[in-house]
């Protein structure tokens, strides 16, 4: 019961770490939306900031592209826009599970392993990875097609010697094995709760 006790307060003393990082990004990521609605508000030069429109990043691959074949910064700033609302929905997500874990482990520090709300919050920790993986993705996706439409690489790539240019997503689908985990937990705490429950009553 010991070690239980000692581990559950070292992890969450990890996850009110973990809770403060996410609350800084979700700082900066406002601070970076309030930035670029002042560049439109005010009707400043967007190049100011986005100087680097004129660079592709594939993964592997960097391209530098010739500047009048590059989107306007105005649209490069609106994409980073659009970027940033959904990671601001991420890192949201990311702290209400940070929270909904320091929830199961806060009776867990007190040597109470089947709690009531332990089954519950595991149910809602799995929602919140649902809902976080399927944001995930979208933002991925959002990347690939500002890349493919915006940069026009198909346009861009085109020679005698290639035939042909597609641009493939990957969907990670991860998430969903920990979301299952999680609800499988939640119904073996659930269980053990109304042994716990049963217990105390015959006592």
């Amino acid at each position: 019961m010991k070690n239980m006790t000692v581990t559950a307060a070292r992890l969450d003393k990890f996850l009110h770490f973990l809770n403060v990082l996410l609350g800084i990004a979700i700082g900066i990521a406002l601070v970076g939306l309030i930035l670029i609605a002042a560049f439109f508000l005010f009707h400043l030069d967007p190049s100011w900031v986005a100087d680097s429109y004129t660079e592709i990043d594939i993964r592997l691959i960097s391209l530098t592209i010739d500047p009048a074949y590059a989107p306007s910064p105005s649209v490069v700033l609106l994409t980073a826009a659009g970027s940033l609302i959904l990671s601001l929905v991420g890192f949201f997500l990311g702290r209400k599970l940070v929270n909904c874990f320091r929830q199961i482990l806060k009776p867990m520090k007190e040597g109470l392993p089947f709690h009531s709300t332990i089954s519950e919050n595991l149910k809602k920790s799995a929602v919140y990875v649902i809902v976080w993986g399927i944001v995930k993705n979208l933002t991925m996706l959002l990347e690939v097609l500002m890349i493919a439409t915006q940069y026009q690489l198909p346009t861009l790539l085109l020679s005698d010697k290639i035939t042909k240019v597609s641009f493939g997503y990957d969907v990670e689908l991860g998430f969903l094995l920990v979301a299952a985990v999680l609800f499988l937990l939640s119904y073996v705490f659930r269980y053990g709760e109304s042994l716990q429950q049963l217990s105390d009553e015959t006592l």
